[in-house]
């Protein structure tokens, strides 16, 4: 498994993780957990169809209502709803969300210190609404994921084509089953596909906020993966500080078993994930800025101002918008960035597969 192994991070991003207790796990508890393990994932999994069920039918009736805007709305409420129940019954009964406030420095790598006045002017200045239209860019790890942007924020799922360097929008359902499955399906649509401005563009008139996944593939969340394309070209046309984006880091944190789904069947990961006590989710969130694009037209000399001028200047810096992207991503997660990608997943996933076969 060295061959998936990234050298300068000394991580093999593809490899399963297992928790490790601070404490031994006593006998009794172990048989316990054995016994009634299975019992109580079944009947998780019997109450989240059910809840999924409803929450289906719930969407198809709503979306009978011929006002979009009243049809969205109603739609975004399910979503919410249905999604939170459903995190529940996997185990995620609390989600810890922290708002980051970014700090990046380009070229000389110095990354001079905000004053306490400067991050609290810059926070009180910060809108935290993600609107239609706007780009909200995460890590991907799990199916786990999928659902806790569906809930929040009633997205457009996209999924990237590493050949051809654009994307197409896909349905929840395909976005949650396309987590785990041979990283080549991500090439079998290139009719449907479009570039990310027009793609955000028709998004915008759907009251949809856009969720792309630079990663395009799911990782062991130990580490980020190597964006599927050149993010460069994959903004090339975005217009900021016009168009807001909103960085994403999902952190899972588990006693056992790992939230994080790489590869293999879904059902046997969902039925694990049911089995344990409790599963915990931390959100890191930075949301948009225009501070962070251009000058936001603070007050000369204020707070605010000074704290501006000590985040991204992607003006000054010469670097593309996508690599300023890709750079908050790393900054948001606090998770080291691996040269592994897309097609290392893919010979990871064939070499597991043949060897499977072989035994």
């Amino acid at each position: 498994m060295l061959r998936w192994k990234d050298t300068a991070t000394n991580v093999q991003p593809f490899m399963p993780t297992r928790g490790v207790r601070s404490h031994p796990q006593s006998a009794l508890w172990k048989s316990i957990k054995d016994l009634f393990g299975p019992i109580v994932a079944l009947l998780r999994l019997i109450l989240v169809a059910a809840v999924t069920t409803i929450g289906a039918v719930l969407y198809c009736l709503f979306m009978l209502i011929p006002v979009q805007s009243v049809r969205s709305v109603c739609n975004s409420w399910i979503a919410f709803i249905c999604g939170r129940i459903v995190l529940f019954l996997l185990g995620f009964y609390s989600i810890t969300v922290k708002e980051e406030q970014l700090h990046l420095s380009f070229g000389s790598g110095s990354r001079p210190a905000l004053s306490l006045r400067e991050k609290s002017a810059l926070k009180n200045t910060t809108n935290r609404a993600v609107l239609p239209g706007d780009l909200i860019v995460a890590n991907h790890a799990s199916y786990v994921d999928i659902i806790y942007l569906c809930t929040m924020y009633s997205p457009a799922f996209t999924a990237i084509n590493p050949k051809t360097g654009q994307l197409r929008q896909i349905p929840l359902h395909e976005a949650i089953m396309s987590c785990g499955q041979h990283p080549s399906h991500l090439s079998d649509h290139t009719k449907s596909e479009t570039t990310l401005p027009s793609l955000i563009e028709s998004c915008r008139k759907l009251n949809k906020p856009v969720v792309l996944f630079p990663e395009a593939t799911t990782s062991n969340n130990r580490a980020l993966l190597r964006p599927a394309v050149d993010m460069n070209a994959l903004f090339s046309g975005v217009q900021m500080p016009k168009q807001r984006v909103h960085v994403i880091a999902f952190r899972y944190v588990f006693q056992e078993f790992s939230p994080a789904y790489i590869l293999g069947g879904k059902l046997s990961h969902v039925i694990g994930l049911c089995s344990q006590v409790w599963n915990a989710l931390q959100v890191r969130v930075c949301f948009h800025h225009d501070a962070y694009w251009e000058d936001g037209g603070f007050e000369a000399g204020s707070p605010a101002e000074n704290g501006a001028m000590k985040v991204v200047e992607v003006r000054a810096a010469g670097f593309g918008l996508g690599q300023v992207v890709e750079t908050m991503l790393v900054d948001v997660s606090k998770l080291k960035m691996t040269s592994l990608g897309v097609q290392d997943k893919i010979e990871f996933f064939e070499y597991c597969m043949n060897k499977q076969k072989r035994e």
